[in-house]
């Protein structure tokens, strides 16, 4: 993948290769024109780069553009509604806004600018660890929610402890930082 350097498969038969000028990050789940690409407008999935306009509240399009990933299968590796990992979940989240960030959670939480707890933010990415090492990441998406994929992406609580379980009122993930990228 020529935006984050992983490497991935795509069908022949899914490959079209199409040469855009004065580009964005497509903001929308799928584009709503169906023009040819003679137009400039394309039929494509969230994340393709195609023209358009952007949205104007960013708080409110992260809240809601993660929240449509909401149940989507946990799969490693994965980026995409029919399976996603914790890093791939927030890049996606993150590509759409045009900030690159790297695939995978121990790399993402060495970009950004540190926030202390108490002054999260909605959008901020927090890093949790297991043996002192960060190997899980979630997005701030309100005062004390954290939307990321364990199992399935779901909304949980978020203490300065970790993660609870909204359902199970258990620890799953405990806490080791956290960071701004906007």
């Amino acid at each position: 993948m020529d935006f984050d350097g992983y490497t991935g498969w795509l069908s022949k038969s899914s490959f079209h290769e199409y040469i855009l000028n004065d580009r964005y990050v497509q903001r929308d789940l799928f584009a709503s024109e169906q023009n040819d690409i003679t137009s400039g407008t394309v039929l494509s999935s969230m994340g393709s780069e195609v023209t358009g306009s952007s949205a104007s509240d960013e708080n409110i399009f992260i809240q809601d553009l993660a929240k449509k990933f909401l149940g989507a299968p946990y799969l490693w590796g994965g980026r995409h509604f029919s399976g996603i990992d914790c890093s791939g979940l927030v890049q996606i989240i993150y590509k759409v806004l045009c900030i690159h960030i790297p695939r995978d959670a121990s790399e993402q939480q060495k970009v950004g600018k540190p926030v202390a707890f108490e002054d999260l933010f909605v959008g901020d990415l927090v890093f949790f660890e297991n043996n002192e090492q960060v190997g899980h990441v979630g997005m701030v998406i309100g005062q004390g929610k954290v939307i990321h994929a364990h199992g399935m992406v779901r909304i949980d609580t978020l203490t300065k402890a970790g993660i609870i379980n909204m359902e199970t009122k258990e620890m799953t993930h405990f806490y080791h930082s956290a960071k701004r990228l906007r």
